[in-house]
């Protein structure tokens, strides 16, 4: 099920539970976002990037066709 208020609810419970990095990706828009607290925010730029550990991924790497 991938209803908006559904998906909020996912991302709330890895937050609870203690994930440290959840990002969203859209396929179909190309868009991707990351979850902190509980705000969704779309990134903005060509890099998805954690803190520590450091993992990057690009846009072309997750979008590639």
């Amino acid at each position: 099920d991938d209803r908006m208020s559904r998906v909020l609810e996912r991302l709330q419970e890895f937050a609870a539970i203690g994930t440290p990095h959840i990002w969203v990706i859209d396929p179909r828009l190309k868009k991707m976002f990351t979850f902190h607290g509980s705000t969704l925010q779309e990134v903005e730029g060509d890099v998805m990037a954690t803190g520590n550990p450091r993992l990057e991924l690009t846009r072309a790497e997750i979008f590639q066709e």
